[in-house]
């Protein structure tokens, strides 16, 4: 098992449920970026919850937070499309 299997290995449910909505809704570019606040009310987190997974991810790069003064904006980059991927190999 290489690095990058043994992270997506290690993706939570609610984890893997936020990479699957910014993929859902096409959010894999900066100009497609969504904001935070609509994220976090698709996911139907607490705030603890929904701060601890946005972390989580972007630790592990598999998506970036663009921080602006009044907002933030969040898409899923290459690395994280890689990993809903391969974690969905062989789910039908």
């Amino acid at each position: 098992m290489d690095y990058f299997e043994a992270i997506v290995g290690g993706l939570t449910i609610e984890e893997l449920s936020c990479l699957g909505l910014l993929q859902e809704e096409d959010a894999n570019a900066p100009f497609k970026a969504i904001p935070q606040k609509t994220l976090r009310e698709e996911l139907n987190l607490t705030t603890a919850n929904f701060r601890r997974v946005i972390l989580s991810l972007e630790a592990k790069q598999l998506i970036k937070v663009m921080r602006d003064r009044m907002k933030h904006n969040i898409y899923i980059t290459h690395y994280g499309v890689d990993a809903l991927t391969l974690s969905l190999e062989g789910v039908e």
